[in-house]
């Protein structure tokens, strides 16, 4: 039996946050069962620094998840940030 509590995904990526193919498998997720998102921009030395990766990105996975995705920027160190 399958449980209706959202399946939580991390999503960690930077220039490829709104490519295509992500954007396609954040659909086919949801279309599957309920999911909750996070998009972590690693190795940020500030949010300012990548912002413009997370306003770009967050709107259009937040259209292919069909709700909202949490924007979270990552420090120094990508494998720490994860």
């Amino acid at each position: 039996m399958e449980s209706s509590e959202p399946r939580r995904v991390l999503i960690v990526a930077n220039r490829t946050a709104a490519t295509p193919t992500l954007m396609e498998e954040v659909r086919r997720r949801v279309t599957e069962r309920p999911h909750s998102f996070a998009l972590l921009i690693p190795d940020a030395g500030s949010r300012s620094d990548h912002d413009w990766t997370l306003d770009r990105a967050v709107p259009m996975l937040e259209k292919g998840a069909r709700g909202k995705v949490e924007g979270l920027v990552g420090g120094p160190e990508a494998f720490d940030s994860v």
